[in-house]
């Protein structure tokens, strides 16, 4: 494990969604011997000094020596699209081994999608991206489709085939196939479940190919079936709470599908084992409201206990676990506890690296970040 690394990095925009987007692994070393990673990032938010809301790509090049980072140079915006409303959330998808989708949720309602043929040569270059040009209109980002839900939508999560599920203000849950040749006109999409106003939805996301997990503001993680979808398959929610927070934040682990975590905003990260008929298997207390989590599989996954990173509404990057009786961990605090809004891994490099984004227009990036700085606590 290398050293440490924190560099922070002016985004121009307040990046309330971020994805990290698969790319070409480093090339050869160089004759200093550093081997330089591309790391592709999306983000959607307000940019103050375009006046308008916009879907930005953008590449943070960082040179390693061994598992060290000896170079990271400033963040390249490779392009930015205008979108018709605020962005309310943010998926990616790799559909084989250099197609990729970037799919948005609207404000209005709407679905936007931006296609990417990736270079898959290692040691290649960020501008030899080939977007599909019917996506957009100039630098305008066309809505892919226009009237999923009436009123905003509030989450989605899109797999490697291109299904797209989708939640809205208006208590529905839809599911739209991406098909490569689809215009507006002839995509279809299916509603899988309407509440008719009785749920919040606020997480979606695929476990398994025909099942689902939904987090929402009632507080109750439910989960899903796309073959039997006019009611859920189990209601999971904290009973020992005498007020169930409101879920923010949703993640499944990408090996053992049957283990979600939540995050609400009060603070408290959940682990769930949909194996066990709504048991929460323990709980972990951070501070503030956990807006971001994902999952760290880079030591293999066992039993689904690998580390969950964790952002919060008090400016902390941080880890939990599902492990009984752990407790959580602060790897960065963001000064004046600016609100950590977008957090994804990029697997690229030599190290472990982590990328958040914050209220105050700010990219942190960091790596070999096993160590803690402190307890919440």
């Amino acid at each position: 494990m290398g050293k440490p690394h924190l560099s922070r990095h002016f985004l121009a925009s307040r990046a309330s969604c971020l994805i990290s987007i698969p790319f070409a692994a480093a090339g050869q070393p160089d004759e200093a011997g550093i081997a330089t990673t591309h790391n592709l990032l999306a983000f959607t938010g307000w940019n103050e000094d375009a006046q308008e809301h916009q879907l930005t790509l953008a590449d943070l090049a960082v040179g390693y020596t061994a598992n060290d980072v000896s170079d990271v140079q400033a963040l390249n915006v490779l392009a930015s699209f205008r979108l018709p409303a605020a962005s309310t959330a943010l998926s990616t998808a790799q559909f084989d081994t250099n197609s990729v989708a970037v799919v948005v949720a609207a404000a209005d309602g709407s679905l936007l999608r931006l296609r990417l043929q990736i270079p898959t040569i290692p040691g290649s270059h960020p501008e030899s991206i080939q977007l599909r040009e019917e996506d957009f209109d100039n630098d305008y980002l066309v809505c892919w489709c226009p009237s999923v839900h009436f009123g905003p939508a509030t989450a989605i999560d899109m797999d490697s085939k291109g299904n797209v599920l989708s939640t809205g203000a208006d208590g529905r849950i839809c599911l739209t196939q991406m098909k490569n040749d689809a215009r507006p006109t002839t995509t279809t999409t299916t509603e899988l479940h309407n509440s008719h106003g009785g749920i919040t939805f606020t997480q979606v996301q695929w476990t398994t190919p025909h099942t689902f997990a939904t987090t929402s503001l009632q507080g109750v993680v439910h989960s899903w079936d796309t073959r039997t979808p006019t009611a859920p398959v189990q209601s999971l929610s904290d009973s020992a709470s005498r007020s169930l927070a409101s879920l923010l934040s949703l993640q499944s682990h990408p090996a053992q599908p049957h283990v979600l975590a939540t995050g609400d905003d009060h603070g408290v990260v959940a682990f769930w084992d949909l194996r066990r008929q709504g048991q929460c298997v323990t709980k972990v207390h951070a501070e503030g409201a956990i807006t971001s989590l994902t999952y760290d599989t880079t030591n293999g996954g066992a039993g689904g206990r690998d580390r969950l990173f964790i952002g919060t509404s008090k400016g902390i990057v941080g880890g939990a676990s599902a492990i009984p009786g752990s407790m959580p961990s602060a790897i960065y605090r963001e000064p004046a506890e600016a609100a950590i809004e977008g957090l994804c891994l990029s697997t690229a490099g030599a190290a472990n690296q982590i990328f958040a984004s914050t209220d105050q227009e700010v990219l942190l990036f960091m790596a070999n970040t096993v160590g803690d700085a402190g307890s919440f606590h």
